[in-house]
């Protein structure tokens, strides 16, 4: 029995292991060069509205606010579930229920943040003229790299 367990515990280990690898590998390869945009169109896309007159900004806030309000509580729904992640792999005796109820959890916060994001671009998309449109769509298919030298082409 103390075999099963171990074997339980390797298993659940690789898992999370490879998952993690195979995420950072996703997040360097949107910031690649010669990608055309990042795997959700939503992220960093409000940053734009930094460039635009403060008239303009002045409008559209506004209409970001309540989309990305319920976006925190998202945010705090997934800090919540990772450390029910972290419990989980941690406990003992394991319980792979714990585990995945809480894997679960971490994926409908996750969802339900990227809806609100959506939700977001679209509503302020609606709002745009088409010149800042333009602009969005650029600023979200740049997005600049905050941590070490750039990459040479």
């Amino acid at each position: 029995m103390r075999t099963g367990k171990w074997l339980t515990i390797a298993l659940v280990t690789s898992v999370a292991l490879n998952l993690a690898l195979v995420g950072f590998l996703a997040g360097r390869l949107s910031l690649a060069p010669g990608l055309a945009a990042p795997p959700d169109p939503s992220l960093g896309a409000f940053r734009v509205l930094r460039e635009f007159p403060e008239s303009r900004r002045e409008v559209l806030r506004p209409l970001l606010r309540e989309p990305l309000q319920a976006g925190q509580a998202d945010l705090r729904r997934m800090r919540n579930a990772q450390e029910r992640i972290q419990r989980a792999l941690h406990a003992e005796p394991y319980d792979p229920t714990a585990l995945d109820a809480a894997l679960a959890e971490f994926r409908q916060a996750l969802a339900a943040s990227q809806q609100h994001g959506h939700e977001a671009l679209s509503r302020l998309a609606a709002h745009m003229t088409p010149d800042e449109r333009r602009q969005l769509l650029t600023a979200m298919a740049h997005r600049p790299r905050e941590h070490g030298p750039a990459r040479p082409p």
